[in-house]
Order: structure tokens, then sequence, then C-alpha cells
């Protein structure tokens, strides 16, 4: 479950000359709920899945996923969060140019210390689905 609580964030210059207030009410995705998120460039999606991803910090207000309160995390409880729970494929790539992409899929189980067999086996599964080559 992801669920935020009267979320913001202020976004651009810490003066606030130029910065622009995020402010979510409220916000809930139950387990196995599918959402697309849609809108101009600038409304807030990218900065949402940074919340979610506990890539940002909120300012104020509550990011909740897996069970778990993102604010009450340090950075490695954070960095143990995002490998156990998020997934995210990014507009630009950004793979290590000397592997293979499913290497590069590869890379944030080993410092989870997970199987070899799991691993390949998780990887290839989103490879298929992408329609990727290996």
């Amino acid at each position: 479950m992801i669920r935020l609580k009267e979320v913001s964030l202020r976004l651009g210059n810490a003066d606030r000359s130029s910065s622009v207030l995020f402010h979510l009410p409220s916000f809930e995705v139950e387990a196995g709920e599918a959402v697309a998120l849609t809108g101009p460039s600038g409304c807030g999606k990218s900065t949402l899945l940074n919340l979610i991803a506990g890539l940002r910090r909120a300012d104020q207000g509550q990011v909740e996923v897996a069970g778990s309160d993102l604010g009450k995390l340090n950075s490695a409880q954070l960095d143990r969060h995002r490998g156990m729970h998020c997934g995210m494929v990014f507009q630009t790539f950004h793979l290590l140019a000397p592997f293979t992409a499913l290497e590069n899929a590869l890379f944030s189980n080993i410092e989870l210390g997970r199987p070899a067999f799991r691993m390949n086996h998780g990887a290839l599964r989103i490879h298929s689905s992408a329609g990727s080559i290996v």
C-alpha cells in the first residue's frame, strides 16, 4: 500500500524567490492496484514518484509505503527500503556501459544479498515482460 497524507514539499530556491510548493492532501494506492499518473509537464508527477521512492523527503506530512513511514527512516534504511519495495524505469536509461541490460538489472539485488537464482529469475521476468533481448 502507498499512502500520502497532507504532504508538502517546497521545490526551488531556499529563499522562496522562485520556489513552488508541491502539496498533496491525500493519495492512496492499495496493494495490487494499478494507477496511471498523467498530466502536463511540471504538474508534480515526478515529484510524487520521488516522494514515494524516498528519493525526496516531504517537508511536512506522511509518506507511507509497504507499511513503513519513510519520514522516520534514515538514509541507509531508505536505501534498503527502495531495494526491497521500489522498482523504477526512467525515461532515460542510465546503464553501466560495460554490462548488459540484464547485468545492470542484477546490481541492486547483489547489495540485498539475494540468491543468484532468485536474482536471475526476477531480472529475466522483467526483461521478458519488457520485450528485451538479453
